[in-house]
Parts: C-alpha cells; sequence; structure tokens
C-alpha cells in the first residue's frame, strides 16, 4: 500500500490490527498496534478483546491505561472482559481499581460482576475481602445467584472453614436454590481434595437419588476418587450409571476402562471397549490403554498381543509404551525388545519414557550392559534422558559397583541439571555406604531436600542394624540424627566432588 502512495487510515489500520490478532502474531500485531497513529475506540477495543482472550496481562493493562489516558471511555463490555481477564489472572488489586473506575464513570455492577470478583478473591484464599465483596452487593440490590455461592462455598472448603461452608448452603436453600451440577461437582472436586473420600463417593449417589444428571467432569472426578480410596467394589454399579447417563462420552469411557484396568474387575475391559464401539464411539490410544492393561492384568496376554498387531497400535507411542511395559511386567522381557526393536528400525517416534521402560526391564534382569547400550542410543538420538531414565541406570550399576560409570552418569546429571528425586540420593547414598565412603555421603545429606531425609535414615538404619556400619562411622550416623550433629561447609557446588569421591 504504502509503496504505492497510499496510507491506510485508522478503519483500514483496525481490520488489519483484528486479523494479524486472529492469526496468532501476537507479537507483531502488538507493534502494528503502537504504530497506529490516531488510535480511535475501536483501536483500544479490539486489542484489548484479543489481548484479554490470550490472558496477556501486562498487555492488556498497558493497552486499558491508554485508553483511559487518552480521554475514551470504555462500555460495559469492555470493562467485563478487562475484569474477568484480571480476575483469572489473579492480578486482584488492578481489578479493584478497574471496578473503582467503573464506578466513578457511573456503570452500574451487575450480578456477573461481583460474582467475578468474589470468585477471584474466594481462589486465593481472601475470604474476608470476598465475604465484603458480597455483602456491598447486597446493598447495591444485587442478589448473589448460584455461581456466586457456589464461589463462597468452593473457598471455604478449601481452607477448612466448614461452617462456612455449610452456612452457604443452608443460605442458597433458603433463598430457593436448588443444586446444580456445577455446584455438585465443585463440591465432589472439594472434598475428594480433602481427603474425605467416603463423603465425595455418598454426595456422588445422593445426586442420582435426587435426579441430578451428572455430566463427564463428575464421572471422571468419581471414578480418580473410587481409585485413590480403592473403593473399587463400587464399580459395578457406577459401570451401570455411565450407560444411563454418559453413553456417547469418550472421556468417560476412558476414565472407566482406566479406572477398570487396575483393579481387580480387569477383565470387564472387553465388555466397556464393546460397549463403546456398540454405542458407536470411536476409542482413541486412551481407550486402547485401558483395554491392553485391562487384558494384561486380567491374564488374558496372548489376546492383549492379538489386539496390539491387530489393530497396528505400535504407531502410537503411548499404546506401544504400555504394551512393552506390560510385558516386561509379565516377564515376557524378550518379546518387550523384539517390538521396541522393531519401532526403532522403523523410526517410530519414541520418546524418553519408552526408553526408561525398557531399561529399567534390562536392569531389572541384570543386562547393564544392553541398558548401558540403550541409553547411549538414545542419547545419540538426541532424546535427553530424565531423572527416572538415570535412576535405573544408577541402580544397575551400584549393583553391580561399575564405579567409573557411575561417575560419569553422576557428573552428566549435574552437568545438565537433572534434578534428583529421592530414589537419586538414596540410591547414591546406599552405594556410598557400602563402599565405606562415609564423608561423600554426608556431603551428599547435606545437600539433600529435608523432604528425603526421613527414607534415607531408613536406608542408615538398614546398615546399622545389619551390622555393615563399623565402629568407626560415628560422622555418618550423627548425620541420620534428628539434630543433625555432623554439619559440613559444603554446599550445591559439592555435587561434582560427591560424583569424584565415586572413583
Amino acid at each position: 500500500m504504502c509503496s504505492y502512495g497510499y496510507v491506510p487510515n485508522t478503519y483500514v489500520r483496525n481490520v488489519v490490527l483484528d486479523v494479524i490478532f486472529k492469526i496468532g502474531k501476537v507479537d507483531i500485531a502488538f507493534q502494528f498496534f503502537r504504530d497506529t497513529e490516531g488510535k480511535n475506540f475501536l483501536t483500544y477495543n479490539t486489542a484489548l478483546c484479543h489481548l484479554c482472550k490470550l490472558r496477556n496481562v501486562l498487555g492488556v493493562c498497558d493497552v486499558f491505561r491508554g485508553m483511559l489516558r487518552e480521554g475514551f471511555r470504555p462500555d460495559f463490555g469492555t470493562f467485563y472482559v478487562v475484569l474477568d481477564c484480571l480476575c483469572k489472572a489473579g492480578r486482584l488489586e488492578e481489578s479493584l481499581q478497574v471496578l473503582g473506575v467503573m464506578i466513578s464513570l457511573g456503570f452500574s455492577l451487575t450480578v456477573n460482576v461481583w460474582s467475578m470478583l468474589i470468585d477471584g478473591f474466594c481462589k486465593v484464599g481472601k475470604l474476608s475481602v470476598a465475604s465484603h465483596l458480597l455483602e456491598k452487593m447486597v446493598e447495591s440490590g444485587n442478589s448473589p445467584n448460584v455461581v456466586t455461592y457456589t464461589s463462597l462455598f468452593e473457598g471455604f472448603m478449601r481452607c477448612e472453614m466448614f461452617n462456612s461452608a455449610i452456612s452457604i448452603v443452608n443460605t442458597m436453600e433458603s433463598e430457593g436454590f436448588s443444586d446444580d451440577i456445577f455446584f455438585c461437582n465443585v463440591c465432589i472436586d472439594c472434598l475428594s481434595k480433602l481427603g474425605r473420600y467416603t463423603d465425595a463417593v455418598d454426595f456422588f449417589f445422593s445426586l442420582l437419588e435426587r435426579n441430578i444428571q451428572p455430566d463427564s467432569y463428575t464421572f471422571s472426578s468419581v471414578l480418580s476418587i473410587l481409585h485413590v480410596s480403592q473403593r473399587i467394589e463400587l464399580l459395578p454399579r457406577l459401570i451401570k450409571e455411565v450407560s444411563k447417563y454418559a453413553a456417547s462420552d469418550v472421556v468417560v469411557y476412558n476414565c472407566l476402562l482406566s479406572c477398570v484396568s487396575k483393579s481387580r474387575f480387569s477383565s470387564h475391559v472387553v465388555d466397556i471397549f464393546n460397549d463403546m464401539l456398540y454405542r458407536g464411539i470411536t476409542p482413541d490410544w486412551y481407550s486402547y490403554i485401558g483395554l491392553l492393561r485391562g487384558l494384561c492384568r486380567g491374564g488374558k496376554l496372548e489376546k492383549a498381543i492379538r489386539v496390539f498387531v491387530t489393530n497396528d497400535l505400535s504407531h502410537d507411542v503411548h499404546v506401544l509404551t504400555l504394551m512393552i511395559a506390560e510385558l516386561i511386567r509379565l516377564g515376557r522381557l524378550d518379546t518387550a525388545i523384539r517390538i521396541f526393536s522393531k519401532a526403532v528400525e522403523e523410526k517410530f517416534p519414541l520418546d524418553v519414557v519408552s526408553y526408561t521402560v525398557v531399561i529399567c526391564g534390562l536392569v531389572k534382569v541384570g543386562s547393564l550392559r544392553e541398558a548401558f547400550r540403550l541409553y547411549c542410543h538414545m542419547k545419540e538420538r538426541s532424546i535427553l534422558p530424565n531423572t527416572y531414565t538415570y535412576n535405573a541406570m544408577l541402580l544397575g550399576l551400584c549393583k553391580s559397583r561399575e564405579e567409573k560409570l557411575i561417575e560419569l552418569l553422576v557428573t552428566e546429571m549435574v552437568d545438565a541439571g537433572i534434578e534428583w528425586n529421592c530414589f537419586t540420593y538414596n540410591i547414591i547414598i546406599r552405594f556410598l555406604l557400602k563402599t565405606r565412603r562415609f564423608r561423600a555421603a554426608s556431603i551428599l545429606y547435606e545437600e539433600m531436600p529435608s523432604v528425603y531425609k526421613a527414607s534415607s535414615t531408613l536406608s542408615v538404619e538398614h546398615f546399622a542394624q545389619a551390622g555393615e556400619l563399623s565402629d568407626d562411622c560415628n560422622s555418618i550416623l550423627e548425620v541420620y540424627s534428628v539434630d543433625l550433629q555432623f554439619k559440613t561447609n559444603k554446599c550445591s557446588n559439592d555435587l561434582p566432588d560427591v560424583a569424584t569421591s565415586l572413583a
């Protein structure tokens, strides 16, 4: 345009700005917005709406301030999307400032605006502010609705203020509000997070008695609760309810397959999978994972292999990894290696989990050379090992006392910034204790996060009870005492020194 002597006006630039945002070129759009001269209300509004959708809080604040500075009066819709963005991002101080601007410009606040603010403060645990806003809401002539009460109920439950939560429910009922499925889902979720699994399950079944229809989120939550709480005996009853209320939802069926496949009812996965097909639900890779796991754990390995081969599932890395893991678990390492090798030859998109599963299997049977070869192969393919990969390798190498390789892997972990978890520390500390490197073990213990130290204390107690710690190692025992009598001046930079001490 400009090369032909045409200078686009503000209207044209607004259209272009909208298009650039829609195609996802946010940085270019933002710069285009800044370069636009003679911005009008629509210019600011277009930028604000897109930035709010993208949750670009800094951009929203910048554009909104510019809009006010230039003297443009935002309409109610603009205020609403800005408030929504700020509340969801937890920027509550800014949201109150925007609220003040709304009031000063003479806008009347609606129930939705009040509810949005109350929800924001409930989510960050500022329940006193949320309660104060509720009072102001009522004073302004706006009556709370189910959404408002649900936010308050969730906030009180998360903070374990059960009396206040019950009071909210009583207020809802006294004002004639009935529980909707969203409120019920929040209630189940809160009870679950508080560890009150029995109450959550009982509440779910009470919904059915009150003819409140569960949705996919409800079923998914309850299935997870049954698995965590080991109330597997309720699965058959839940399977019937799924067929009634969620007959065409692949997510619910996938959750059901996953839960059943890990339970003593694993033989039911075939019936559930066939029911999916009968109802016209197209299974995805998650569906097949549930089916294959259930068959393997239900003693039908050969049938699982037939399903895997017949449906050509080796092309999906998730299903492939699951099948390999189950074969290894059942002692069919040769078959697992054969499937894995074929996937490597055909250049399937294997990931670090796939390699780690096979490495664990090889380490378990003592094939350290093959495990190390596979470890090197994954690095050659630019697949970076993670904490679990290193743990598997270190476990095998420490058992066979391959000190040079142990030093190599520990150094690699430190150099690559790989996080050490509880198992990593325990593996190395056990090795150092067995090889009587008490000073190095003490240094490593000092580096260990406190949350991991209890498990390592058990390791030392095990050695002490077995008589494997002699009288000359009082210092290492002191390290594991409650008061940590032994102290060292070492810091996080000592990890490479520990690696060196292994050689």
